[in-house]
Order: C-alpha cells, then sequence, then structure tokens
C-alpha cells in the first residue's frame, strides 16, 4: 500500500494545479490573518505556504521552458 501511494498519489499531488492555488490562496490568508491579528505563527506558516507553492509553480515553468 505505502508503495502504491508512493507511486501514485505523490507525483499526482506534485503536479496538480488545484494544490497550487490552495497553496497560494491558504498562505495568502494565513498572512493576512498573522497580520490582523498580530500572530506570529500563523504568519510564518503562511509565508512558507506561498513560497511552496511559489516553487511548485517553478519547477513546472521550468521543466515546460527547458527545451527551448
Amino acid at each position: 500500500m505505502k508503495n502504491l501511494i508512493t507511486q501514485k498519489l505523490v507525483p499526482y499531488l506534485i503536479h496538480s494545479k488545484p494544490l497550487n492555488a490552495l497553496l497560494g490562496a491558504a498562505g495568502i490568508l494565513a498572512v493576512f490573518y498573522g497580520m490582523l491579528a498580530k500572530n506570529n505563527l500563523v504568519f510564518i506558516i503562511g509565508i512558507v505556504c506561498i513560497i511552496g507553492g511559489y516553487l511548485l509553480i517553478r519547477r513546472r515553468l521550468k521543466r515546460n521552458y527547458s527545451g527551448r
């Protein structure tokens, strides 16, 4: 079962567009809430989510444009 998850589910999650959108939206909301409520932990988690979404999008763009 674990082998199936690592072979099928993990690559799907890395390449899925909804995950990128969810990471970005959750990150923006967390940063906004962290700034309003002066909650540093939520703010940092939001920054990490935004950076993670950016890196996933960047990896996809580099792969698509590497041959040109």
